[in-house]
């Protein structure tokens, strides 16, 4: 996220303060860049995450609503520029960068060229419509 030009996407399950990657999103917000994404409504509200303290620098956030089709939203899937993406089985919490056996699978490369970057965004682009789809279907 630190060499994110433009725009960060994201659907995640549970998102803590103490992550990090709150941090990151804040100085991407700071930097002018969009943050924008979709968490589960029953961990994105706890005390813990950082959904308010975001929202206050821009982000554009989006909880899930009950719906039928819907349990939790239980993704893990981060797209940077769309042209990166990075998903995998970790929540983004502390326990889970300190405690927990979890993976991280990052799909691709900031400085990409040709044939390889045309790929990525192709794939980055798929998975952005799966961030697009969860707000749209899920979210107020």
């Amino acid at each position: 996220m630190a060499k994110a030009k433009d725009k960060i996407e994201f659907a995640i399950f549970t998102f803590s303060k103490s992550s990090g990657i709150d941090d990151q999103m804040a100085l991407a917000l700071r930097s002018g860049l969009t943050v924008r994404g979709a968490l589960d409504a029953r961990q994105g509200v706890q005390p813990w995450a950082p959904y308010k303290t975001l929202k206050k620098l821009g982000a554009d956030l989006h909880l899930t609503q009950t719906h039928e089709a819907l349990g939790k939203l239980h993704h893990k899937l981060l797209i940077i520029d769309r042209k990166v993406v990075i998903t995998g089985s970790m929540n983004f919490t502390s326990p889970a960068t300190t405690l927990n056996d979890e993976n991280i699978v990052v799909i691709g490369k900031h400085n990409a060229k040709g044939e390889d970057l045309k790929a990525q965004k192709a794939f980055a682009q798929y998975a952005a419509k799966e961030v697009d789809r969860i707000i749209t279907t899920f979210c107020q």
